[in-house]
């Protein structure tokens, strides 16, 4: 396996960091999948399944957002940007795209988001419509926009009290306050995440996770999810792009599942034709850092290989 970082600024000239991982036979890969990470962490949590595509010839990109991993560190841990956020961290996931289709100009792209990431894929694919070939969202939700609307205004409010730069533990209180209560007793804040213990301390002893966002990325997510969840806007999906949607059933941003169920009927709904469901019993937010995680990737790499055999048989 090749392993590497690089660089490439955004459109206001930022820098993008990111980390790919190719077969030692680069004639040998038969699909890219392009990571989208969640909030407080970054790409290089998702190396242990980039080796377990690796294995099948499938190459991973993964890139820090802003505010995130090594891209924030250049500025700010928790914060987007002054202003435009949203608008530059779906601009930024356009960079990469392109950047990926130069160094793979006829290979099969699949995009896949997880939790914040999710939500930002969906609104890159919803705006920019690139020419993927699936979508994949790991720990994800969908709530009605009325509900985003309210927290926005909390996050508002707490931006015009405290400045765009403050790190809110009001918002942090009410957004991720109760994530812990179905876990007692607890043995860290963050067994939510994951019933692997040894998971969780991985996360715990990160000095790129676990910060607090700023009031000015709470409200640059919050716009950005209530764009992505009016229901017009699963219809700038192609009908014919895959969507596989997986979580666990103990997973509190999924609303222990029932989010999940929601946004693959919102899918379904747009009139996409192709939209798997996969919730994992006992299953917490991260999937991928489960106790079943070799079950959970292998079932990922599953549906790909299904879909680029599809294509395939119609080529």
């Amino acid at each position: 396996m090749e392993s590497s970082t690089g660089t490439i600024h955004g459109t206001d000239n930022s820098p993008i960091f990111y980390r790919c991982w190719l077969p030692d036979q680069p004639d040998q890969i038969q699909a890219v999948i392009h990571i989208s990470h969640g909030m407080a962490e970054h790409s290089k949590r998702y190396e242990r399944f980039a080796e377990q595509c690796v294995a099948k010839n499938v190459a991973v990109y993964a890139h820090d957002h802003r505010g995130h991993g090594h891209t924030g560190a250049k500025d700010m841990l928790g914060h987007y940007c002054d202003h435009k956020g949203w608008k530059l961290v779906l601009s930024d996931m356009n960079d990469v795209q392109c950047m990926i289709r130069r160094n793979h100009p006829t290979t099969p792209i699949f995009i896949m988001g997880h939790s914040m990431g999710s939500f930002i894929t969906q609104g890159y694919v919803f705006k920019y419509q690139p020419d993927i070939k699936g979508l994949i969202l790991s720990g994800s939700n969908y709530s009605a926009p009325i509900k985003y609307k309210a927290a926005r205004l909390i996050a508002k409010m707490e931006k015009l009290r405290k400045g765009p730069r403050f790190q809110s533990n009001l918002i942090e209180k009410l957004t991720f306050g109760s994530f812990n209560q179905r876990f007692k007793p607890n043995q860290t804040q963050y067994d939510w995440l994951s019933s692997d213990l040894t998971e969780v301390r991985k996360y715990i002893e990160d000095p790129h996770c676990g910060f607090i966002c700023t009031t000015q990325l709470w409200c640059d997510l919050l716009a950005g999810l209530i764009n992505i969840s009016q229901p017009s806007a699963f219809k700038r999906l192609s009908p014919d792009t895959p969507v596989l949607i997986f979580g666990g059933q103990e997973d509190p941003v999924g609303h222990f599942g029932s989010g999940l169920i929601a946004l693959s009927r919102h899918y379904t709904d747009a009139g996409i034709k192709d939209v798997d469901l996969q919730i994992y019993s006992q299953g917490r937010h991260e999937m991928l850092n489960e106790v079943n995680r070799e079950e959970v990737g292998l079932h990922i790499l599953s549906w790909l290989d299904s879909k680029l055999r599809a294509l395939d048989s119609v080529n």
